[in-house]
């Protein structure tokens, strides 16, 4: 699996060490998904889309209102999202949110790249969960 994902990353434009990283990401996070220890969610973003990063390209103002135009119509076509990573210590504990990312228009998210930081993260996320657990009985460490 990770000689497939590394090479559809190099196909995709990452640079060789990029997609090596992304690609031992997905493989763990693809381990750790089957125990259902992590996820990442898509959620509707309540936040106003802001479009003003537009007049700060440097663009004509003809061009500005064109894409301007153009986004408004993908977000009432398609909404805005945001992806939201998740892990659990165990198949009946509650999900706890690692990280997120919002503002995302469609499935911009699948493309963004943004996805192996949010996996990366809530890996971490778990790991230091379970670090900080009894080794004997799984509890987590009484509070101080």
């Amino acid at each position: 699996m990770l000689a497939e994902t590394y090479k559809s990353l190099r196909r995709s434009g990452y640079r060789a060490t990029e997609a090596y990283h992304n690609a031992r990401i997905s493989e763990r996070w693809q381990s750790l998904s089957r125990l259902g220890l992590v996820r990442i969610v898509e959620r509707p973003d309540e936040t106003p889309y802001d479009d003003s990063y537009l007049e700060c390209q440097g663009l004509d103002e003809h061009t500005i209102e064109r894409e301007r135009k153009d986004i408004w119509r993908r977000i009432g076509q398609w909404g805005v999202v945001g992806l939201v990573a998740q892990y659990r210590t165990s198949e009946d504990s509650e999900w706890v949110d690692a990280d997120s990312i919002w503002g995302f228009i469609g499935d911009e998210a699948d493309a963004s790249g943004y996805r192996y930081g949010l996996m990366d993260e809530a890996m971490g996320a778990l790991r230091e969960a379970l670090m900080d657990r009894c080794p004997l009985c799984r509890k987590p460490h009484a509070e101080d």
